[in-house]
C-alpha cells in the first residue's frame, strides 16, 4: 500500500548488486504476503494457520488480524496442528518439515530429505507423521517418530516410475505412471498414495502394512481428503466430479457432481457428516450419507478460484478447512484474501492485506 511505500527507508547510497556485493543485500521492506497455498485451524478454533510462498502465517480465527509470520524464506504447503495445539508442523518446498512451538514462535525439530507429494500430520496422542513419495520413487516413505519406513505393495512390485499390476506382477507388465497425490488419515491410521493412471493404494501407519489398491479408472488422481474417522476417501481428479470411497473395501460410495464448478478443494466437517467442494466462485455441500446437494454458497468473483495447491515441489494442498466446531469454512484463493465463510449465515469476513 502506498503508506508502507512512503515510510520505507532508502539507503544512503545505491551500489549495483555485484558477485562481490551479493552477501550484503539485506531486506528492507516487504510487500504482499506471497501466495497462499494451505489452510488448517488449531484445535479449538481460535487461531488459523495458512502456508503461503513467504512462511507461515498466524491468524486470529475471530478477527482474521494476523498474529505472526514465521518467516522461513520459502514456500510452505501442508500444515497441521497437533491435537493440544501447542506444536504446528509444515512441510516447505525445499525438501523439509520444520516442527514449531506455536507458543513462544520456536523452532523445535526439522526433518530433512522430504520429498514433494508431501503429506503431514499428527496421531491422536501426538506423534509427527510424515508420508511423501517423489516422482521416480519406488515407494512411499513413512516417517513416524524419526523411524523411517519404505511402503510397498505385495511381491515388491513398485509403485513409482513404473507400476506393476498385482495380476501382472509375475509377467512382468507394467505401466508407466507417476505419483501425485499423498494423504494421511486424520486419525493417524492410514496413508493413501494417488496415481497418474487413477490408482490408489492404503497402507497402514501403525506396522507399514499393506491395505488395498482402489482401481478408480480415473484419468488422474489430484487430490485425497481423508474423513475424520479415516473411513471414507474423497479424490479429485482431472475427470469432473467428486468420488468418495470406503477405505476398508475399496468400494465406491458416491459420485458427486451435482453444483460443481472446477477447480476444487474438498474439505470433511469435523462430524464426518458434510463434505465442501469448493470452486470457481461457488462452495457445494454434500450429505456423506446420501451423496446429496444440500446447499451452495456463491463466492464473489473478485475472491478467485480456491483450487488446491500444487507445484513441483509441493503436494496438493488444501484450500478449504472447517472450523473444529463445523460453523466456519475457511478459504484461501492463491491470490486474494484469506476468508471466513460462516455456515448458518452464510456471511463472508476476509483478512487485509490480501494474499498476492
Amino acid at each position: 500500500n502506498r503508506e508502507a511505500y512512503a515510510s520505507t527507508p532508502l539507503p544512503t547510497s545505491l551500489q549495483p548488486i555485484s558477485v562481490d556485493s551479493a552477501a550484503r543485500v539485506e531486506e528492507v521492506a516487504r510487500w504482499g504476503r506471497g501466495l497462499l497455498n494451505s489452510v488448517a485451524w488449531s484445535p479449538d478454533g481460535s487461531t488459523l494457520a495458512v502456508g503461503s510462498s513467504l512462511g507461515a502465517y498466524l491468524y486470529e480465527a475471530e478477527t482474521l488480524e494476523a498474529i505472526t509470520l514465521l518467516y522461513v524464506g520459502g514456500g510452505v504447503g501442508p500444515v497441521a496442528f497437533s491435537a493440544d495445539g501447542q506444536l504446528m508442523a509444515m512441510a516447505l518446498s525445499k525438501g523439509l518439515v520444520q516442527l514449531w512451538s506455536v507458543v513462544d514462535g520456536t523452532l523445535l525439530q526439522i526433518v530433512e530429505g522430504v520429498g514433494s507429494n508431501v503429506a503431514v500430520t499428527f496421531s491422536p496422542a501426538g506423534q509427527l507423521l510424515l508420508a511423501w513419495m517423489s516422482q521416480g520413487d519406488t515407494a512411499p516413505l513413512l516417517w513416524r517418530d524419526g523411524v523411517m519406513m519404505p511402503l510397498r505393495l505385495p511381491h515388491d512390485a513398485e509403485i513409482g516410475g513404473v507400476i506393476v499390476p498385482l495380476d501382472d506382477a509375475s509377467a512382468g507388465r507394467g505401466t508407466i505412471v507417476a505419483p501425485t497425490a499423498v494423504a494421511l488419515s486424520p486419525d493417524g491410521r492410514y496413508v493413501a498414495v494417488g496415481l497418474s493412471d487413477g490408482n490408489i493404494h492404503l497402507w497402514q501407519v501403525s506396522d507399514g502394512g499393506y491395505v488395498t489398491t482402489i482401481a478408480t479408472e480415473l484419468v488422474r488422481v489430484e487430490q485425497m481428503v481423508f474423513s475424520p474417522n479415516g473411513r471414507l476417501l474423497a479424490v479429485t481428479s482431472a475427470d469432473p466430479g467428486v468420488w468418495v470411497w470406503q477405505v476398508a473395501d475399496g468400494a465406491l460410495l458416491h459420485r458427486l457432481d451435482e453444483g460443481l464448478r472446477l477447480p476444487l478443494s474438498l474439505a470433511f466437517s469435523p462430524d464426518g457428516r458434510t463434505l465442501a467442494a469448493v470452486g470457481n466462485q461457488v462452495a457445494s455441500f454434500y450429505g456423506v450419507d446420501s451423496g446429496a446437494l444440500v446447499r451452495t454458497i456463491e463466492i464473489p468473483a473478485d475472491m478467485g478460484p480456491v483450487i488446491a495447491s500444487a507445484s513441483a515441489t509441493l503436494s496438493f494442498s488444501p484450500r478449504a478447512a472447517f472450523s473444529p466446531d463445523g460453523q466456519s469454512l475457511a478459504l484461501g484463493p492463491a491470490v486474494g484474501p484469506l476468508t471466513l465463510l460462516q455456515m448458518e449465515a452464510g456471511l463472508l469476513r476476509r483478512s487485509e492485506p490480501a494474499f498476492t
